[in-house]
Order: structure tokens, then sequence, then C-alpha cells
């Protein structure tokens, strides 16, 4: 009697707690449909812009490789960098945004070294400068191309013979130990002792040859001045 009691008791229980939940699904049950369909209305629209955004960073990829990797030989260069510099100004993929800035600079650079004109290289190479350091200062999240631009700024340096500013860029990209591993920091290290060579001071020896002293069958001698810096 007492285990059918307690059964009756338990049974009694249950029915009184699915009542509960029954009455509140009664009294709530629209707002808890409503907040169901909500939700998923959200996921739906995350996954709808997580698709749109690869889309458009798939869209923005296939630019820069046909602008860089697959450059159109009937393509004007100066539509070339056009359109590189839509790219570096785009905010909808900021790698390949700063993948352009770099190209953009390694352009002027080239057309620098290409260009006869004095006034044409200084201002291919302020241009260069220009998007070297926006690479620098705006793509901190992207680690690989600011080395690149780096190294950009450090070869600008060299060419003005500013040879402290060099070496400020080039220890500033062995610094990033992030990169470790890649050919980017190798070029660092090497440039920088290349760096030391350059820095050295160009010294000319010259050479002349002092009359001959004592008997004439005696060996006659030559001397070398001291060379000094700048001669």
């Amino acid at each position: 009697m007492k285990a059918k009691r307690r059964h009756e008791l338990q049974h009694n229980v249950l029915d009184a707690e699915l009542g509960k939940v029954l009455g509140f699904f009664k009294r709530h049950g629209s707002r808890l449909v409503t907040g169901v369909l909500v939700v998923l209305a959200v996921v739906l629209v995350a996954m709808r812009l997580r698709s749109c955004s690869r889309e458009k960073s798939l869209a923005l990829q296939q630019r820069y490789d046909d602008l860089v990797l697959r450059a159109d030989p009937e393509m004007q260069p100066d539509d070339r960098l056009a359109r590189l510099k839509e790219l570096a100004g785009q905010d909808d993929d900021r790698r390949i945004a700063a993948m352009a800035c770099v190209a953009v600079a390694e352009t002027y650079a080239a057309r620098a070294i290409l260009s006869p004109s004095a006034a044409e290289r200084a201002a291919f190479v302020s241009d260069a400068e220009e998007y070297c350091r926006k690479t620098v200062e705006q793509f901190a999240d992207q680690p690989l191309c600011v080395a690149k631009a780096r190294i950009g700024l450090a070869k600008l340096a060299e060419g003005r013979r500013d040879f402290a500013a060099a070496r400020e860029q080039y220890t500033a990209v062995k610094a990033m130990t992030d990169l470790a591993g890649t050919p980017v920091l190798d070029l660092a290290e090497v440039s920088l002792a290349e760096l030391a060579r350059l820095e050295a001071p160009v010294r000319m020896a010259t050479t002349t040859s002092a009359p001959a002293s004592g008997p004439a069958t005696g060996p006659a001698t030559a001397t070398a001045p001291a060379s000094s810096p700048g001669r």
C-alpha cells in the first residue's frame, strides 16, 4: 500500500509539473516562437553576410592577381597603377588593400629608377615613400606587408645615403618575430650586413715615386703618403 501511495504521489507531482510547463507555453508560447524565429533570421542574415564578404574577397583577390601576378601586357602602365590605387583604397578586404599599397610603392620605385629626369625621379621617390608609410601606419594587422614596406623605405633611404634611417627600418623588420622563417627577415639581415659596407668611408690610395738617393747602383725606394678621407 505504501508503495502504491508513493507511486500515486509521484504521478501527481509529475502531472503538476507538466501542467505548469503547459501553462507556461500557453501563456508565452507566441513570444517564444517569435524569439526563435528572430534568432533564426539573425543566423541566416549572418550567414548571408559572411557569404557576400567571402565573394567580395575572392573578387578582390582576382583583381589583384590580374594586376600583379598576371599583368596584361596590353594594359597601359598608368591604367594598371590607377587600378592598384583603387584596391589600396577599398575597405572590404584589408589584406588586399595592404598588398596593393606595397605594389603601388614598388611601381613608383621602379619608375624612379628608370626615369631620366632628376625632377621626375624625386617625385616618384616621394610617391613610393608615401605608399610605404601608408602601409606601415594603416595596416599594422598585416605584418608581412608592413615588413615589405619597411624594406622599401630602407632602400629609398639608402638611395639618398641616409644610412641611419635605413638601419632603423631594417632593425624594425628584424624585431618582427611573428615573421620568423620568412624570406623578408633574411633580406633584412643581409641588407643590414651590406649597410655596414655602404657606411664605410671611401678611401682612395695614391702612390708616388720618390727620387732615388745614394749611389746609382743602389735600389730606388718608393713611399706612398698616408691617405685621408675625402681625398
